[in-house]
């Protein structure tokens, strides 16, 4: 979970989760650094990840 959460912060360079981390920057390259993926786990429950991006309505 920290491995994919520094890749997601851009601390370290890992091919393992590139997509996640390419999915997280091109929503901060169109909405801002404040939108983005957070990506929380539970051992033994599960894994939540949340995209959050401005509604446009």
């Amino acid at each position: 979970m920290e491995e994919i959460k520094a890749v997601i912060a851009e601390e370290t360079v890992e091919t393992e989760h590139t997509g996640l981390k390419n999915t997280h920057q091109m929503i901060q390259l169109l909405y801002g650094s404040k939108y983005g993926l957070t990506v929380e786990a539970t051992p033994s429950v599960g894994t939540i990840v949340q995209v959050k991006i401005p509604y446009k309505g």
